[in-house]
């Protein structure tokens, strides 16, 4: 298979899922943040190797748990979501790296199955590979072959950016649309559900 990496970027297990305060307290949120984190990265060890895989933050905290589970961790500059991705994707170039999948930290539910189906979309073809939210709104992975065939726009209205750019660059693009990536639970209501489901 060719050397596809993953990036799984990352914040402070504190500063995040604060929509979710109506259902969970603070130190329920930062262990859900740490667990969410650890179960995309343990599934993303399942699916390349670990020296392929890359959390990238800020956070002391998240960079830590990211070496503790045998994977790469960069530091960020601290520009932001999409330049922290840009940083991952071009350290990965830099390291052997032809293509590149984003996998957001925020998706608790993302199989091995799913994970890997990127991955091999993204190894047999040139071009882009999109999952979008449950709404259809936002982009919870992002890969391409080869790195950088896109630039990043993570944040509101993220798929449509990501579908616009990809057609701009007259890319190949693919989009793939399952449980486990469509679900990262940003508001009470995701919790709700993924709680259910879970149980």
């Amino acid at each position: 298979m060719r050397a596809i990496w993953i990036i799984i970027p990352g914040q402070a297990f504190d500063k995040g899922k604060t929509r979710l305060a109506p259902v969970l307290d603070a130190q329920a949120r930062r262990r859900f943040s740490r667990d969410s984190l650890a179960h995309v990265v343990r599934t993303a060890r399942r699916v390349v190797p670990p020296r392929r895989i890359v959390v990238v933050s800020r956070a002391a905290e998240v960079l830590g748990l990211a070496r503790r589970l045998g994977v790469r961790a960069l530091r960020e500059s601290g520009r932001g979501l999409n330049w922290a991705v840009s940083e991952a994707s071009a350290f990965a170039a830099r390291h052997g790296a032809m293509g590149t999948l984003v996998l957001h930290a925020d998706l608790p539910a993302l199989t091995v199955a799913e994970a890997a189906g990127l991955v091999m979309k993204i190894a047999r073809h040139a071009g882009v590979v999109l999952a979008p939210d449950e709404l259809g709104q936002g982009s919870n992975a992002l890969g391409m072959r080869p790195s950088g065939k896109i630039r990043y726009r993570f944040g509101p209205g993220s798929f449509g950016k990501h579908r616009a750019l990809t057609r701009q660059a007259h890319a190949r693009l693919r989009i793939v649309r399952s449980p486990g990536l469509a679900r990262d639970v940003d508001t009470p209501e995701n919790y709700r559900q993924f709680s259910t489901l879970n149980k």
